[in-house]
């Protein structure tokens, strides 16, 4: 074959073509893409061209290479015999098509890892939310229970007959417990916030009477501080609206708290002013003065001076944090300034609804007072496997002269007493020798005789996140008391779910 008609086959601008002899000697060459003379030697241009010998050697007709790099450019290179003696090699410049190539498939690995790393790193975050929230979850187990105690024996000491100093004494131990208890819920609140997996609700409240009740709560504080509590809102802001309640009351109250736990003054100023109204719509901004305050670093303005107690700062981040992440959920928004004095003003811009029609304010039920005594005693289950949990229990129904108790850390055991004894009431904490409570409640709805399935079950839990709490409601349990709980909590609830005249 000649090497015209060699050329016409593999016809292309990007071609060359080199006559060659079998030991690799240049005879003829186009010089489209290499300079060769006559007599080169391919194998001293490169390396690769010592294949030539082998070629004809193994007599063979064709071989064809690719991606071949040769002095910094790439080929495809085919070798054609053209009689024993001699051949033609065709170059292909592929530089340009090989680079891009590369650079594609660069780009297509880094894209991969990058997909690699990413979901790497979405895995560690899911495991640190998940460690998180286990840390959280255990944290609170471990403190709710023995707050209980302290919670439900200091309301009960209170109801006995002490000295002054006693009093005085037992009092500033319920408030502490409260604000622990507080600490621990703003906990549990701001790892839900910081997920964004908490919903508002939608409801009418009575916006003065939740101002009153916020009076009323914080009252005790500012008198133990001997500060003058004031609580101003302006004639305009209707008295029903609509929205969450007990949010918005949280974000007043850690306001409240935020100024009474470090203000020195005289007086700490709640006041409410009505900003704008469209249609059913206000806006409102709620403030807080305190003649001398703290305000912490990420909510400080330039003017704003930030005292040496640092440790004070950090202590009133959570609260102030959470209040954070709850305006924004209700489209507000949080800020603060002082004077040069240290005068500090803390402000939250909150949008709320106004109803066009108020509904009908539900009638409150009478509770059944504590002190009510019983001829028959109400005979109680409670499936408890944590020592002080026990004996917080028992002291509070006890104490009251009115109920029967037994007590149960076995399951097995449990699950034999509801099949052979009658009972009025369980009380179960969240879980029981590793069996949840939601499960337990199953199998003694299932196991238990005829009476046992159908008396009121109440949950004593350490939950406390709102999807948690669902899901003792969907189970059967008739109430949830959070722990750490007080005697009236618990009393309370047990005399609402029985029909009290059978025992009286």
């Amino acid at each position: 074959m000649s090497i015209s008609k060699i050329q016409t086959e593999f016809a292309t601008q990007d071609l060359q073509f080199i006559s060659i002899h079998a030991s690799g000697a240049v005879i003829e060459s186009d010089n489209k893409l290499i300079q060769f003379k006559k007599q080169d030697f391919l194998q001293q241009f490169h390396p690769f061209f010592e294949i030539i010998s082998s070629f004809f050697e193994e007599g063979k007709k064709h071989m064809s290479f690719k991606c071949v790099y040769i002095n910094g450019r790439i080929f495809d290179i085919d070798i054609v015999d053209n009689d024993t003696e001699k051949g033609v090699v065709i170059l292909r410049e592929g530089t340009a098509f090989y680079n891009r190539l590369q650079e594609i498939a660069q780009k297509r690995n880094e894209s991969l890892v990058f997909n690699e790393v990413l979901e790497f790193k979405n895995e560690i975050l899911k495991e640190k939310e998940e460690f998180k929230d286990r840390f959280i979850g255990n944290f609170s187990h471990e403190l709710r229970n023995p707050l209980t105690l302290i919670t439900a024996f200091s309301s009960m000491l209170l109801k006995s007959d002490l000295n002054v100093e006693q009093e005085s004494l037992i009092e500033s131990i319920v408030s502490q417990s409260h604000r622990i208890k507080e600490i621990i819920d703003d906990i549990v609140d701001l790892s839900i916030l910081k997920r964004k997996t908490i919903s508002l609700e939608q409801k009418q409240f009575d916006f003065y009477n939740l101002l009153e009740d916020l009076r009323i709560n914080h009252q005790t504080r500012a008198q133990e501080k001997g500060t003058q509590l004031l609580i101003q809102c302006d004639p305009t802001v209707p008295k029903i609206m609509m929205g969450d309640e007990r949010r918005i009351s949280q974000v007043m109250s850690n306001l409240l708290e935020h100024a009474l736990h470090f203000s020195e003054g005289k007086e700490v100023k709640l006041e409410i002013l009505d900003n704008q109204r469209r249609a059913n719509k206000i806006s409102l901004t709620i403030q807080v003065h305190c003649v001398t305050g703290i305000i912490p670093q990420k909510f400080k303005n330039d003017n704003t001076t930030i005292p040496k107690d640092k440790n004070n700062i950090n202590a009133s981040n959570l609260g102030l944090s959470i209040t954070e992440e709850l305006l924004r959920l209700m489209d507000g928004s949080l800020s603060s300034t002082s004077n040069e004095e240290g005068h500090s003003l803390i402000q939250a811009k909150v949008k709320l609804f106004v109803p066009f029609r108020v509904s009908e304010t539900p009638v409150a039920i009478k509770k059944v007072r504590n002190e009510l005594k019983l001829s028959q005693k109400i005979n109680v289950i409670i499936a408890e496997d944590y020592g002080v949990a026990q004996l917080t229990a028992v002291k509070v129904l006890v104490s009251s002269g009115n109920f029967a108790t037994e007590v149960y850390s076995d399951p097995k055991d449990l699950l034999e007493a509801v099949q052979h004894k009658e009972y009025d009431v369980i009380l179960m904490a969240s879980s029981i020798s590793q069996i949840d409570a939601i499960e337990l409640l199953g199998m003694i709805r299932e196991f238990g005789n005829n009476h046992n399935s159908k008396i009121p079950a109440i949950a004593l839990s350490t939950k406390s996140k709102p999807e948690e709490l669902k899901e003792y409601s969907k189970a059967g349990f008739k109430d949830v008391i959070k722990k750490p709980y007080t005697d009236d909590e618990v009393l309370s609830t047990i005399y609402k779910r029985l029909n009290l005249k059978k025992f009286k």
